[in-house]
């Protein structure tokens, strides 16, 4: 198994990610996250063509966010969406329905946003490498100032 339980740990208790994105308000910390699940979508698409769980619970975020739907309402994709991970055929595509589920799961609860660069680290490490893992996650850094700088404007 390329990407490790500790993968997750670390990146769960990352005190630079875990301080930025408390400096989100819980809205802007969702479009962030949801925005950056656009890869974890990908990855579960190529490898589970079809299974729309995990895109569907990426779009009740955003229908939540744009306030078309309620919180309970969303919440309904999340328990879908680990179906689809527990169902993938392979690991990075379990790692990214986790991360769409996570993903969601901040429109009930914030402190779910911890967990997402986690699960899309892993789902980019198992489906194309360490370097590639690694380089998404500068960017995610880099796509979270920039979120930060922009809810501050």
């Amino acid at each position: 198994m390329q990407g490790t339980k500790s993968d997750l740990l670390r990146l769960a208790q990352d005190t630079e990610l875990r301080a930025l994105m408390a400096a989100l308000d819980h809205k802007s910390l969702t479009v962030w996250v949801l925005t950056e699940v656009e890869l974890a979508l990908k990855i579960f698409e190529e490898a589970q063509p079809g299974d729309q769980r995990p895109r569907a619970a990426v779009e009740a975020g955003w229908h939540w966010v744009r306030g078309e739907q309620g919180m309970w309402e969303a919440r309904k994709f999340a328990h879908p969406c680990l179906a689809a991970a527990r169902e993938a055929d392979s690991e990075a595509a379990t790692y990214a329905a986790r991360a769409c589920s996570h993903a969601l799961a901040i429109a009930h609860v914030p402190s779910h946003a911890g967990a997402v660069p986690g699960y899309l680290y892993k789902a980019v490490k198992t489906r194309y490498g360490s370097e590639t893992a690694e380089q998404v996650l500068s960017n995610l850094r880099i796509n979270l100032r920039k979120a930060i700088e922009n809810a501050s404007s």
